[in-house]
């Protein structure tokens, strides 16, 4: 077994093994934008799912390994909680996302950091989330819109070779690809075999990305290392690499800690190799200290600027897409009206993304001059269509002002829903009279999505995203 080589670093062997042999906790966070970690475990344990607080992060609960949907659940699918692994956690936490910062995730897909840094930094300020490929692109989307995300934009580029005219940021996450040792328990191929060659090749990238995130912070800022691996060659080599390219106390490596969490410091010798003392100021998380994955986290201070600064002249790009015509504009304002709404809320603004679809965007968020945006915000409107709909993700978001044109479903009409099934409605369940429409689904006073309500067969037809409806099954 390739986790072998470990034995001589890890404190308690036997532990480490008879924990890796184990299935994996699940762990969900609360998204505080719907619901307080206590109103979501007092939900979640009616259900019987059974969930303690995760003593280091306040919106994460554990849930037993065997605990079934978890990422199917009605409180899932609508972005009352998301699935994240507990240790993935970390970076964001250790980032500490501030509102109305701007912020680079280098590496993001398939988005759960991203989400956790917007979420802190309160719908506000600027987050951009890139990665390659529109698969990738795609997931982070999906997960956006399910959390109700509008001060994120998404671009596709090579993360060790992103432009400078991006700018400097006040943070860069660099959560790098890696050999994924530490994901063993949910997939034990990672523990098993790699190819000959294969860190040396990761390495590489991985240094390369993390010297890009150094230009591309401004001094004063930070930077979070992250990776899902115990590889010495992947973690605290690639630091000390890269301590080595600039100036001598340009980059600091910052000691840290997280209250609650047990974690070994990183190493400063590896196989005869020695690495800077300041490494074990890293965090290294092995499994069997609390019952988790393993995972390695630096954070990086940058004191002073680098010879590249000229290179680096803030720039704040305006989005790639047409401001909204007065028609587009006017038709929000419609859709708005529909449910009680009169006028957009104080933190957003509309951009039209294209020609089918208006999008609302945090009205602090400015999108970086360089790569192109590949969108931003939330897919708010469908305004080029026989009928004009809202989009169940900015439904969500409005929920908490919407006062007409919603039904409230039972539970099982619920699943039903969110199953994209045709739904059964008595007139007694809408706000108002029962009408042929675009209707805003609700249970239990949390939006569901969109549908078409049918007066003449008395049926609501689900919008449910179809995105949002298959779930997680591997956060």
């Amino acid at each position: 077994m390739i986790l072998e080589r470990y034995r001589s670093v890890v404190d308690d062997w036997a532990a480490f093994e008879d924990v890796s042999r184990r299935p994996l906790p699940r762990c969900l966070w609360a998204n505080p934008v719907r619901i307080d970690r206590d109103a979501l475990r007092a939900r979640l344990d009616r259900a019987g799912l059974g969930t303690r607080p995760l003593p280091w992060d306040p919106l994460a609960l554990v849930a037993p390994a065997e605990s079934e949907n978890v990422g199917k659940r009605l409180e899932y699918l609508t972005g009352l909680y998301h699935l994240q692994e507990a240790v993935s956690i970390l970076p964001a936490l250790l980032l500490d996302a501030r509102p109305g910062e701007r912020i680079l995730d280098l590496c993001a897909a398939p988005g759960n950091k991203t989400i956790r840094m917007a979420v802190a930094m309160r719908g506000s300020g600027t987050l951009v989330a890139n990665d390659r490929g529109e698969r990738r692109l795609s997931l982070i989307r999906g997960a956006l819109d399910r959390m109700g995300i509008t001060n994120v934009s998404l671009t596709d580029w090579n993360a060790a070779a992103y432009p400078s005219e991006a700018g400097l940021f006040d943070a860069v996450l660099a959560d790098v690809p890696c050999s994924c040792e530490g994901t063993s328990r949910k997939n034990p191929l990672a523990a098993e075999w790699q190819e000959e060659g294969f860190r040396a090749r990761l390495a590489r990238l991985q240094e390369q990305i993390l010297v890009r995130a150094a230009y591309l912070c401004r001094a004063g800022g930070r930077i979070v290392y992250s990776t899902c691996t115990y590889a010495p060659e992947e973690n605290e080599a690639v630091v000390n690499a890269v301590l080595k390219r600039f100036h001598p106390g340009t980059l600091k490596v910052r000691e840290v800690s997280v209250p609650g969490l047990r974690a070994a410091p990183g190493l400063t010798e590896w196989n005869g190799e020695r690495f800077a003392h300041e490494l074990r100021n890293c965090l290294r998380v092995w499994p069997h200290h609390q019952d988790t994955g393993g995972f390695f986290v630096a954070v990086i201070d940058k004191a002073r600027d680098t010879e590249w600064r000229k290179e680096n002249r803030a720039h704040d790009g305006a989005l790639s897409a047409e401001p909204p015509d007065s028609k587009a504009t006017e038709v929000a304002r419609g859709l708005l009206h529909r449910y009680g709404i009169e006028s957009m809320p104080e933190g957003l603004r509309w951009v039209r993304a294209n020609t089918r679809y208006l999008h609302a965007v945090s009205r602090d968020h400015r999108p970086v001059a360089a790569p192109e945006t590949v969108s931003a915000g939330i897919a708010a409107f469908r305004i080029k269509a026989s009928m004009p709909m809202i989009s169940a993700g900015f439904a969500i978001v409005m929920a908490p002002g919407i006062t007409r044109g919603f039904a409230d479903l039972d539970a099982e009409q619920a699943a039903r829903f969110t199953r994209r099934e045709p739904v059964k409605l008595e007139a007694s369940q809408f706000t108002g009279p029962a009408r042929s429409g675009v209707i805003l689904a609700r249970h239990e006073g949390f939006a569901l999505g969109t549908g078409v309500y049918r007066e003449r067969l008395g049926e609501l037809e689900s919008y449910f995203p179809k995105a949002w409806m298959r779930g997680s099954t591997a956060p």
